[in-house]
């Protein structure tokens, strides 16, 4: 047969490969003289009595989480949810179209629901949807639109898909800002985190929040130059104070001396305010391996302050090293106990400036012994210690530790699966045997 004369056979071939390894598709090898369109017919048929049978497990499970949301069942909510992921990509088309509430906008349940189905759609491959994704980003409600946007924002497409959001951006009947803007951060690439760090300019303050907000769900490190901008001026630096700390402490990998300069000018621009200073003192206790002598210089005189503020600036010299802040910390603490052996504030008091302190070591001897002791008051927080000594092994590497102080406390099963997911927990979570800590009511 001459190259040009290849025909059905031929083609079949191949797409014979495909069809045979498509779950739910018929598995006997076709006669080689069946035609093209016979063979895509026969696929056809199977791919549509296969849709068919999962969608009545779908709309199942989708009035199963509408009742869950109404009764407020957090953990069945949640089961449910996997469930509808474990369906694989080809539950993608049955509920895109779910994403949207539409006229039922005003009904909770249901609105809770399309936020849900957006959560599913997150974590599964969701390429044969890309069109309409994009079609309800365009034209949906605001609440479709925001769920659109979330499910784009894991796109397998984002070549496609970028420069699409960033024209919908700018569109004066586009999809709500925010939404679009933290999509497009979160799919990242260079001229994404470019455009994103445009909007950073503090002339429209609402836009530049928008961005710096974005930016930092998305943890986007390659937009750290257009950021440290906002640095420069102090007046200006501190209208964004809190998304500042919030987009560094994401992107730890960034912070530099100069970034550290540039909180402690905040503080003084703040005129040593407590509200917004603790929050800087703190930020800068995590990176004081970047100080500069003024900040050190800065930091030793707020500690002297009588107050919040100086207390949280005593804590971050102990950790920079400082073994005269470290010793003026402990003391009190130290004496309460000597003095209240018996009491199990006492010795919880000293466990927590302990775990502050990252002496993790010392935490859970002292948690511990709040633990065995008597309470002296119905509010002391039991389940909080035996929640800080479980994180304290944790912070040690402990998982065997961890997981069976997590087993013997009182925690609820929904702290425990919040718990599943914190950074904290990581290691542990995914242990084989000690995660199981975790499997609560699931």
């Amino acid at each position: 047969m001459q190259s040009g004369d290849a025909g059905p056979t031929m083609i079949a071939a191949p797409l014979l490969v495909l069809l045979l390894a498509t779950p739910g598709l018929p598995t006997s090898v076709p006669d080689d003289r069946r035609s093209l369109e016979e063979l895509l017919a026969e696929y056809a048929a199977a791919r549509d009595a296969r849709l068919e049978a999962l969608r009545a497990e779908v709309d199942s499970l989708l009035r199963q989480l509408e009742l869950a949301i109404d009764a407020g069942g957090s953990s069945e909510v949640e089961d449910l949810r996997r469930k509808l992921i474990k369906l694989g990509p080809e539950v993608a088309p049955l509920l895109v179209r779910q994403l949207d509430p539409g006229a039922n906008s005003e009904v909770e349940a249901i609105r809770r629901r399309s936020l849900e189905v957006s959560r599913v759609l997150m974590e599964v491959d969701t390429l044969s949807i890309t069109d309409e994704l994009i079609a309800l980003a365009r034209r949906g409600t605001s609440y479709g639109q925001r769920n659109a946007l979330r499910v784009l924002a894991r796109t397998p497409e984002p070549a496609r898909v970028s420069p699409i959001l960033r024209t919908l951006f700018g569109k004066e009947n586009g999809p709500p800002r925010d939404a679009t803007l933290a999509a497009i951060a979160a799919i990242g690439g260079p001229d994404n985190d470019a455009f994103v760090g445009e909007s950073l300019s503090p002339k429209d303050e609402e836009l530049a929040r928008v961005a710096l907000s974005a930016l930092a769900s998305s943890r986007s490190a390659n937009a750290a130059p257009q950021v440290a901008h906002l640095l420069v001026e102090p007046a200006v630096a501190t209208r964004f104070g809190d998304l500042l700390v919030a987009y560094y402490t994401a992107c730890p990998s960034v912070v530099d001396e100069s970034v550290c300069d540039a909180f402690m000018r905040m503080i003084v621009q703040e005129d040593f305010r407590t509200n917004p200073c603790v929050a800087y003192v703190s930020f800068l206790a995590k990176h004081h391996g970047e100080w500069s002598r003024d900040v050190k210089r800065g930091m030793e005189t707020i500690s002297l302050r009588p107050d919040t503020l100086g207390g949280e600036a005593l804590i971050a010299l102990a950790l920079s090293g400082d073994r005269a802040a470290k010793k003026s910390l402990l003391e009190p603490y130290d004496a309460d106990v000597d003095e209240n052996p018996d009491h199990a504030r006492s010795w919880a008091a000293r466990a927590n400036i302990q775990f502050r302190l990252e002496n993790y070591k010392a935490a859970t001897k002292d948690y511990t012994k709040a633990l065995a002791a008597k309470l002296q008051s119905s509010t002391d927080r039991r389940n909080d210690w035996q929640e800080a000594l479980a994180r304290s092994y944790a912070r040690m590497g402990k998982v065997k530790e961890a997981s069976q102080w997590l087993e013997k406390s009182s925690l609820s099963a929904d702290r425990r699966r919040e718990l599943a997911k914190d950074p904290d927990f990581k290691e542990v979570a995914e242990h084989a045997r000690y995660g199981k800590v975790f499997d609560v009511g699931s």
